[in-house]
């Protein structure tokens, strides 16, 4: 029994004989100990009468029973769909540790960790444990919760080469590029990209200064004779988060490599994803734009 706030919880190893609502003040948390998928039917049927759900690793089936601090893991997949099932807390448990539990918390989005051994040393609750351990609970959390003005941590999955070294606004069309994947990447990843025409390629203008970057409104390209207009209203490459994307013809594929022309970005440029592109992921109706925007691009290409 633990108090919590200001009410009392009790936690239960077998079924409870009487509903919460019978006990004012008290709060009912069942364990269910994960060992299959029957487990997402008992956390179902139990749900309504409890409070919340703690889900375990132990086995109340052996002879002596094993009813916690076991330190074993068990099916995060399961206690993930029981979370998603139902409508109370669930707490999770079993062989939780430092290494481990971001990875535990990203796969079942509980409600909240109980742990014991996991956080002791020689029986004795070791202080330097806890605190990594909480450390790891916060990183999961913040993954979890990318709220405005949040960090979104990107990794590159590959990089293009091309003889165009500086950032010149016009004259794309000719440009041959290759992109090559990074490392740990294998070639499998671009397997059938060849057989579409064009690909989408969304990538990070890594040469732009964040002093240089733009939060409101400019004239494109810095010419006072088109209209101040705000920059997600266009397409420069002074951009808040400075990702750009582009459509490119497909030229072939070589192994990790895949060689495209009309890619309107530098050599060495950081590339973040690879799309292809499909006729009905394109507009659906009359595409229009304000006339600047045609003076703009007309010798983009």
């Amino acid at each position: 029994m633990a108090r919590i706030r200001s009410s009392w919880s009790i936690v239960l190893t077998a079924t409870p004989t009487v509903n919460c609502a019978h006990l004012p003040g008290i709060n009912l948390v069942q364990v269910i100990h994960v060992r299959g998928e029957a487990a997402i039917a008992e956390a179902a049927g139990i749900a309504p009468h409890v409070d919340a759900l703690l889900l375990d690793s132990g086995n109340p089936d052996l002879a002596v029973k094993e009813l916690g601090g076991t330190g074993r893991t068990h099916n995060w997949e399961i206690s993930r769909e029981i979370v998603k099932k139902i409508d109370r807390p669930v707490f999770l448990a079993g062989g939780l540790r430092v290494e481990n539990v971001a990875s535990a918390i990203e796969t079942v989005r509980p409600f909240g960790v109980d742990l014991c051994s996991g956080v002791r040393t020689a029986g004795v609750l070791d202080v330097a444990k806890l605190a990594a351990f909480m450390q790891g609970v916060t990183h999961a959390e913040q993954g979890q919760r990318l709220e405005t003005g949040a960090s979104i941590t990107m990794k590159p999955i590959g990089v293009v080469h091309n003889h165009r070294k500086d950032p010149i606004d016009d004259d794309w069309d000719g440009v041959v590029s290759e992109i090559i994947l990074a490392d740990g990447i294998g070639e499998a990843a671009l397997t059938g990209l060849e057989t579409f025409s064009h690909v989408e390629v969304v990538f990070f203008f890594d040469r732009v200064d964040e002093l240089d970057i733009t939060m409101g409104a400019r004239h494109p390209r810095g010419n006072s004779d088109w209209p101040l207009t705000g920059i997600f209203a266009q397409r420069g490459k002074n951009r808040p988060n400075r990702l750009g994307v582009s459509t490119a013809r497909i030229v072939g594929r070589d192994g990790r490599v895949l060689k495209v022309a009309g890619l309107d970005a530098i050599d060495g440029t950081p590339v973040l994803d690879l799309k292809p592109v499909m006729a009905e992921f394109l507009p659906r109706g009359e595409v229009s734009q304000p006339e600047w925007s045609h003076e703009l691009m007309r010798a983009y290409w």
